[in-house]
């Protein structure tokens, strides 16, 4: 359902995008090395970019969901590099990694906050 977004939500938009251009950035980085890292985190930069995008434009569920969802990857993905490394790689314990971590946890919490500050239409009060 489309809802008029809110200061809060474009303020997530931003975030959101930043951390799917940074994905992005890291699939650009690892590139020719390992070409299955590049495919993963490529492709979740790109579903992250098109769901800031459309969380820009609308403001509805569906956007924050997929918003969500690709933080909450963007976090796991990076939680694994740093402790465990990628598939074929060492612990990567540099900034990058750690950066990813940070940013998907603050869309993660700015997308609670935008989703608790909302209520249904049946749900508001009728004067």
């Amino acid at each position: 359902m489309r809802n008029r977004p809110t200061r809060l939500s474009r303020s997530t938009a931003v975030a959101a995008a930043a951390l799917a251009v940074l994905n992005l950035v890291q699939a650009v980085a690892r590139g020719a090395g390992a070409s299955y890292q590049a495919l993963l985190l490529g492709s979740l930069g790109a579903v992250g970019l098109l769901a800031a995008a459309k969380l820009w434009k609308d403001g509805c569920f569906e956007s924050r969901l997929a918003s969500a969802a690709a933080a909450a990857l963007a976090f796991v993905t990076a939680a694994l590099t740093v402790t465990a490394g990628m598939p074929g790689a060492p612990p990567d314990r540099g900034a990058m990694p750690w950066a990813t971590a940070v940013l998907a946890l603050g869309v993660l919490a700015l997308i609670v906050t935008d989703a608790t500050g909302r209520r249904p239409p049946y749900a508001r009060r009728h004067e």
